[in-house]
């Protein structure tokens, strides 16, 4: 329901043309969106175990990704029809409401999968001794990971910030056409994600899938700068086919290796530790972005701005090199599938909660 309120607020303030209440909308929305986020890998973590948490992390990301395309294609061509910016973001609270209902249906599932667990399964779902205190407690490998995973989204978010804009004024392609041009590009996105996930259940290694997924994006900002310029033709394809094969697996390789490094009674604040330190880096890369482009723009694009993208990536990139060697030199939880059975647990869980019932 915020997510709907949040957008609401930015739709007002696009028809207003109030820049002050679009931040407060975006405030909002981008609040409940990360609660919802952090619901979501709970829900994950509680339903899934071992092998199967790549290929539910992936399903997550492909369905993210099918919104993404049809964002890519409907909006930019609404505006182009319309030549109203209000209009998308109305269309936007449309979706948003949709969203909340299969949200709901969701968690009415969740809920009557809890009773029908039995036990004190419904109860025990969150933790009322959980304190920020726990943070201290958490592997030092986690602050690498964190590192690695979230200095590579912010590598790909400064990118994508000024893609659109990049297609139009190197590539002379209308607004439009940009848009389907990055609708196109996700389409790999979902289809590499599966992929990883499938991989990653399969043999682990999660800390070298992460350094591939972060290798991809990095390759994808290295020729967008390099690629050549021309009216309309397909060089950009190449770029933006990197960075969207690097983007699904990234989510997997990240998330996965938290849920195998924290207890799941802990996943909430661990997960949330993703989008605050994104926040907090997107603070400070955002404002340096934007003033590298206002004062290179005119001479040599965004080139200047993808480089400090680029730049960033290869921060993130010996990060992920040391959780590969933090990890194979401690407790390799992230270099090996479990090879017990996933169904095996389930029941042996089970038969732990009715074990403890009747002792009580």
């Amino acid at each position: 329901m915020i997510i709907i309120l949040g957008q609401s607020v930015c739709t007002m303030a696009t028809y207003q043309k109030s820049f002050w209440l679009f931040i407060l909308g975006k405030v909002i929305f981008n609040s409940a969106s990360e609660a919802a986020t952090l619901a979501r890998s709970k829900i994950v973590g509680i339903w899934y175990v071992n092998n199967d948490i790549g290929k539910a992390l992936g399903a997550a990301v492909v369905l993210q990704t099918g919104a993404a395309i049809v964002c890519d294609l409907v909006y930019p061509n609404l505006y182009s029809m319309t030549h109203s910016l209000g209009f998308p973001f109305l269309i936007g609270v449309i979706v948003c409401f949709v969203s909340t209902l299969i949200c709901i249906r969701c968690v009415m599932v969740h809920k009557k999968l809890l009773t029908l667990k039995g036990g004190d399964a419904a109860s025990q779902e969150g933790n009322t001794n959980i304190s920020y205190k726990v943070i201290r407690k958490f592997p030092p490998i986690i602050w690498l990971l964190l590192a690695a995973a979230s200095l590579g989204v912010d590598s790909f978010i400064i990118v994508k910030l000024y893609l659109g804009k990049h297609l139009q004024t190197s590539y002379d392609f209308t607004i439009g056409e940009a848009g389907s041009f990055l609708a196109v590009s996700q389409v790999l996105t979902g289809a590499a994600t599966p992929i990883a996930g499938f991989l990653t259940d399969r043999v682990g290694k999660l800390p070298i899938f992460l350094m591939i997924s972060i290798g991809l994006i990095q390759s994808g900002v290295f020729f967008s700068i390099t690629a050549s310029k021309c009216e309309r033709c397909l060089w950009p394809a190449l770029p933006i086919a990197l960075l969207s094969l690097g983007l699904g697996p990234l989510f997997v390789s990240g998330y996965g290796s938290l849920l195998r490094l924290i207890e799941e009674k802990e996943l909430g604040i661990a997960t949330a530790l993703i989008p605050v330190i994104i926040s907090a880096e997107m603070i400070v890369f955002a404002i340096l972005s934007g003033r590298i482009a206002d004062a290179t723009f005119d001479e040599y694009g965004y080139t200047w701005v993808f480089t400090m993208a680029l730049i960033i990536g290869m921060v993130r990139l010996l990060f992920g090199l040391l959780v590969q060697i933090y990890d194979y030199k401690g407790s390799q939880k992230l270099q090996h599938r479990n090879n017990e059975d996933t169904t095996a647990l389930l029941n042996r869980s089970n038969e732990r909660s009715d074990s403890e019932n009747n002792e009580l």
